[in-house]
């Protein structure tokens, strides 16, 4: 074996380290901590570093990475954003695979890259059982790791991806974090780019400089293979080194690397920084105390003890904050003790970041609400005592005990920072005693020290204001004596006003009737039972296989009315949409909102009460131990409601806030309540002109005759729990809710306009265009139809996906019913500014063609085949995706019957659909007759063709 480096002193270092535990010598403490002995181990001759280890959780599923030790920090100026460039080219085709998505599509798994300052990190996951396939995986990790060409299509293509990745759905949020970054970094030694030069970097392409980023990086002493799962770590090790001793380094060393300097950052002083802000109108602070980042390189145990300690300060901190979230008028809006900071250098600190809204108005008033978030922050770090250590620590030791049941994607993040940062991976056994022994040793005169050094803020903390436009801050060194006197006045702990609720049972006060109550109870052939109780409430049950340990006894409850409000009297409705999210904002009994939110977590229960313009929506998670509890607090919300005027007030500002775009996006769908209005001129959508004009006694009046009973709802409950014990449950504490027939709980008879719309559409904080074309057309709802459609809407989407990638990060194409009779193609995407008609023109010839040509034989064997997995793989297993609860959704909504399409849908597929029946579905139903175009555009833009509509 003259490729392999035999790492015999590894097992000599573990057998040391476990003899180790029991001495106390600073000599031993600084032994580094071994390699988990069952990882296979090794270096090539090249310098190429593997990883293998054995590990079936997932069952049959075997995990494969590359890792490449070169990210952002690697660029030179003219290579800006070539190392993400470079990833998706490289993840995209190899030398004999050109489409590396779809082989293992076609395998039965996926794969994923990403791009960090210092790693470029490449991932498939593919199934156990064929030997084949684990073998054609290595040579496409083998083809990642050297010697790729691309052609000039597919880097613009990728070109543009990145830029569009590079979009964001909430710039004001992408602005702050930028701004932040660059008041925290821009006199620290390191280098700064901004965004602009990025993308000008990627716009005018230089060649070179790509293949310079490639062949000085991309060499196998800067790679690793971590491949963790159901293998045979022996004869995989053969082939690794089969396979991989062959890659070349350059005859030059390794290029010199950008140094990460933390110096001029942790230099103990505080700075100020004062930034304009063009779209917030306040004043807002943020306080940033940075400090080392002890996670890091943790190699011996005295590192591990910084890193326990560090880890115990923010448990410590995240639970005392719990004490402020007790009120509406909390001193802070946000605050986190181990905030990320996303850029090279904030890999090397941990922060605090505290967020004030401070007063406007006076000097006095400014002073009052800056000092209140300061008592605030030293208020979290005094009074700590003996047991809330003790808590902490425990809390820390179950992280550690629970890795021995971690899964191999776990897995492969430690054995990723072994080889990108030095950090120890022991064995999970070995780690949980190391911290065991470890933490028992800390003392509280050892945490107060490490709060001392490391939590004030008299020393490396940044203070950034961001102010409106006509906005005054005083100068910085009257800010700095407002510091000083906080920092010198004494102050008391914070106390928790009120103990943890421990239960809801007497609260909630459910009435209690012995008798069992009559339910109409029917099971089907696919082992959905339907529970009809005598309040009008329908019940819908199926328990299904928990996909992993994660989900063992977990309950998902999903409910659903029409809003109880006639569609003619809009203000009314209107009421009936916000009336749920009010409710469980204000909170309940003699409950606030944080209380319930508090009980919530004790107790492992979700909750969530909201409407969309056309339905009520309960949603929810409990298990079998706590589905009482959860019922109790439902029934709270229901019947006791808080009236709260902070609670109101807090309520109508988060939605301001929200409504005005500064709020989360986690994805586009934002988009969709304008096109539901101008679908349906007849729903109203809260505007900003609404909740301004809201009184919380309407809110209430309406929440009594539309929020205060259960009659109407549709509960579907999934996951692994046992029917019998929880019909039970649910029958004998759902029937006891308050239930009132409505005469406005029938669907809403919305007509959708099956005829061309071309609009354009404005929002708030968005500096990009988001595109949604719809292709409306007639179809009856059998069986076969809803299968002819949806393998229509994945040609479709191969087609979008493919073709936009040139100016779209993520570009979709999907189908749905937006009706009973009326199925609608729809494509996705966003563009950047100007760059939409040219993406506009894609999708349509996209659409045509398909139109034109249809599908080939070959494409229909393995769609269907893929669609057949995934069809039938979702029907028993319960975890992250489930199929049972929208079906259930849908089938109810629609009025259709639950059983059929599960039954026939695979048999159907697989024997009766045939390439004529698909080519003839492309003829009938895609068609551009009906053509909906809406663009959204940011607020004020001056759009190309039609005038954008008043928000």
């Amino acid at each position: 074996m003259t490729h392999l480096k035999l790492c015999l002193p590894i097992i000599f270092n573990f057998l040391f380290g476990i003899s180790c535990l029991s001495q106390e010598s600073n000599q031993e403490n600084l032994q580094t901590l071994p390699l988990d002995p069952t990882v296979k181990y090794g270096k090539l001759d090249n310098g190429f570093t593997y990883y293998l280890k054995r590990n079936k959780n997932p069952e049959e599923k075997v995990i494969l990475s590359l890792i490449v030790k070169a990210g952002y920090i690697n660029e030179d100026k003219d290579q800006l954003q070539y190392a993400h460039l470079l990833e998706h080219l490289v993840a995209k085709q190899t030398r004999s695979y050109p489409n590396v998505s779809e082989y293992f599509s076609n395998a039965g798994g996926f794969k994923n890259a990403y791009t960090t300052g210092t790693y470029t990190f490449y991932k498939a996951t593919i199934p156990s059982s064929d030997k084949k396939i684990l073998n054609g995986s290595l040579h496409i990790f083998k083809e990642f790791a050297q010697g790729n060409e691309w052609n000039k299509e597919s880097i613009a293509t990728e070109r543009a991806a990145v830029q569009g990745e590079m979009r964001t759905s909430n710039p004001y949020r992408r602005w702050r974090e930028l701004s932040r970054k660059k008041e925290l970094f821009q006199n620290s030694g390191n280098r700064m780019f901004n965004e602009k030069e990025h993308i000008e970097n990627l716009q005018q392409y230089n060649h070179q400089a790509l293949r310079r980023f490639y062949e000085d990086w991309y060499r196998p002493d800067l790679q690793a293979a971590v491949i963790v799962g159901d293998i045979n770590v022996d004869s995989l090790e053969y082939e690794i080194i089969d396979l991989f001793s062959d890659l070349k380094n350059p005859p030059v060393p390794v290029p010199k690397q950008q140094i990460e300097r933390i110096d001029k950052i942790l230099n103990n002083k505080n700075q100020f920084s004062i930034v304009t802000d063009s779209i917030g109108s306040g004043i807002q602070l943020e306080i940033i105390r940075k400090r080392p980042n002890f996670d890091l390189e943790a190699k011996t145990e005295d590192d591990y003890k910084d890193m326990l300690l560090q880890q115990l300060y923010e448990n410590v901190l995240s639970e005392k904050q719990k004490i402020f979230e007790v009120q509406y008028d909390s001193p802070f809006e946000y605050f986190d003790p181990d905030f990320k900071i996303d850029h090279y250098p904030g890999r090397y600190l941990k922060t605090s970041l505290m967020r004030l809204e401070l007063r406007e108005g006076n000097l006095e008033e400014l002073n009052s609400s800056f000092r209140r978030g300061l008592i605030a922050w030293k208020q979290l770090h005094v009074g700590i005592q003996e047991n809330d250590l003790i808590q902490a620590k425990k809390r820390v030791y179950q992280y550690y005990k629970d890795q021995r049941r971690k899964g191999s994607d776990f897995i492969t993040q430690r054995l990723l920072k072994h080889f990108t940062d030095g950090k120890v991976a022991p064995g999970p056994h070995m780690e949980a005693k190391v911290a065991s022994k470890i933490l028992a040793q800390i003392e509280l005169k050892d945490f107060h020290k490490f709060i001392k050094k490391y939590g004030d803020f008299s020393r490396n903390t940044h203070y950034i204001f961001y102010k409106g436009k006509n906005k005054d801050l005083p100068e910085s060194e009257l800010l700095k004596e407002w510091v000083k006197e906080v920092e010198k006045m004494p102050v008391e702990p914070f106390t928790k006003p009120n103990p943890a609720i421990k239960s809801l049972d007497d609260v909630a006060n459910i009435p209690n009737n012995e008798a069992m109550v009559r339910a109409e109870l029917s099971k089907n052939l696919v082992g959905v039972s339907t529970i009809i109780l005598p309040n009008d409430v329908k019940v819908m049950l199926k328990p299904s296989n928990p996909i992993s340990d994660q989900f063992v006894n977990s309950i998902s409850i999903k409910a659903f009315r029409p809003i109880p409000a006639p569609l003619n009297k809009k203000r009314e409705y209107l009421l009936g949409q916000v009336s749920p999210e009010v409710i469980q904002y204000s909170g309940a009994g003699s409950y606030n909102k944080f209380e319930l939110e508090s009980f919530m977590d004790d107790n492992n229960i979700n909750l969530h009460l909201y409407a969309d313009p056309e339905y009520q929506h309960i949603n929810g998670e409990a298990n079998e131990g706590n589905l009482t509890e959860f019922l109790n607090l439902l029934y709270l919300y229901f019947d006791q409601h808080r009236k709260d005027e902070k609670a109101f007030k807090a309520w109508k500002e988060n939605k301001s806030k929200k409504l005005r775009g500064m709020g989360l996006r986690g994805s586009t769908e934002f988009t969709m309540d304008k096109i539901k209005t101008a679908w349906y001129p007849e729903l109203s959508v809260l505007n900003i002109r609404d909740l301004r004009r809201l009184e919380m006694k309407e809110v209430f009046r309406a929440a009594k005759d539309n929020f205060s009973d259960i009659g109407g709802f549709t509960f579907i409950i999934t996951g692994d729990f046992d029917k019998d014990k929880i019909s039970k449950i649910l029958i004998n504490t759902l029937s006891k809710f308050p239930a009132h027939k409505k005469e406005n709980l029938t669907r809403k008879k919305l007509i959708f306009p099956l005829e061309p719309i071309k609009e354009n559409l404005e929002y708030k904080n968005t500096n990009q265009v988001y595109a949604r074309l719809f292709f409306p057309v007639k179809a009856k709802r059998t069986i076969k139809t809803q299968i002819e459609l949806q393998l229509l809407s994945k040609a479709l989407h191969e087609r979008i996906y493919e073709r936009l990638r040139n100016g779209c990060y993520a570009p979709s194409a999907r189908g749905h019913w937006v009706n009973t009779d009326t199925y609608a193609f729809e494509i996705v995407f966003d563009s950047a500014l100007g760059n939409e008609d040219k993406l506009l023109q894609y999708a349509i010839e996209e659409f045509e063609e398909l139109q034109r040509d249809g599908v080939d034989q070959e494409w229909l064997d393995i769609a269907i085949r893929k669609e057949l997995n995934s069809y039938e793989a979702r029907f028993s297993n319960f975890g992250y995706f489930n199929f049972w609860p929208n079906y259930l959704e849908r089938k109810t909504v629609f009025e259709e019957d639950i059983v059929q399409e599960v039954l026939k849908y695979g048999t159907i597929l697989e024997h009766f659909i045939n390439l004529n029946d698909i080519n003839n579905a492309v003829q009938q139903f895609m068609t551009q007759e009906n053509y909906q175009e809406f663009l959204g555009y940011p607020e004020n833009y001056k759009a190309s063709n039609n005038l954008i509509i008043n928000n």
